[in-house]
């Protein structure tokens, strides 16, 4: 009998082992992922990419959602100014807001001349409501790309910023210039529709902000 007992014992003792094993396998499982999940979470929110830290800004002329990382209070003013100049076809608002000898250049050039502010306001107007009657209920960005980042494509404004107005012209005024990619969200009251994504640039002369689409 005491021989049974004691093989009953090392039997308990075997399962007892196996089964802790099995658990401490569990264990390391559980271990592993808590530490990818730690360091899934140590990564630091600079790093991580456009759109990782999207908010709503309903305080504006037009509402913006953005991530709130890549744009200040001033340039989303101006965003907000140039979009509703767009809305409310206002040609002053437009000028405050956008660099004047670039839409000069813009116009003679798009359009042969043909058009002057106001037209060009009603044209886009057109363009955004796309023949029917609805009013941008907010601008959604959903991507911004700092001066320095690639696919920026600033060159390309810097180098007619020059050629309009003097090789230095940039050396002396640019200070900063991102590049949005912009989708106005449309609303008649009741039902919602996005219009086509458009890239601009929002630029930095002398401290003020400007529009250039």
């Amino acid at each position: 009998m005491q021989r049974k007992r004691f093989q009953g014992a090392g039997r308990v003792s075997a399962l007892t082992l196996a089964l802790c094993l099995a658990l401490s396998g569990f264990s390391g499982c559980g271990s592993d992922k808590k530490t990818e999940k730690a360091a899934e979470e140590s990564v630091e929110m600079s790093d991580m990419e456009y759109g990782a830290t999207m908010r709503e800004d309903s305080s504006l002329d037009v509402p913006i959602e953005y991530d709130k990382r890549y744009l200040n209070e001033d340039e989303l003013k101006v965003l907000a100014q140039y979009y509703s100049a767009i809305q409310n076809e206002d040609t002053d608002a437009l000028a405050a807001c956008t660099v004047d000898f670039y839409m000069d250049y813009y116009l003679d050039n798009a359009y042969g001349g043909l058009l002057d502010a106001s037209a060009f306001l009603a044209q886009q107007h057109e363009t955004i409501e796309n023949g029917t009657d609805v009013t941008i209920q907010k601008i959604y960005i959903s991507d911004c790309k700092r001066q320095e980042e690639a696919g920026s494509s600033i060159e390309y404004l810097q180098n007619m910023f020059n050629e309009l107005e003097g090789d230095d012209y940039c050396d002396q005024h640019w200070k900063d210039c991102k590049t949005l990619t912009v989708q106005p969200v449309m609303t008649d009251g009741t039902n919602y529709a996005e219009a086509d994504e458009a890239n601009i640039f929002l630029v930095n002369l002398d401290g003020s902000y400007y529009v250039c689409a």
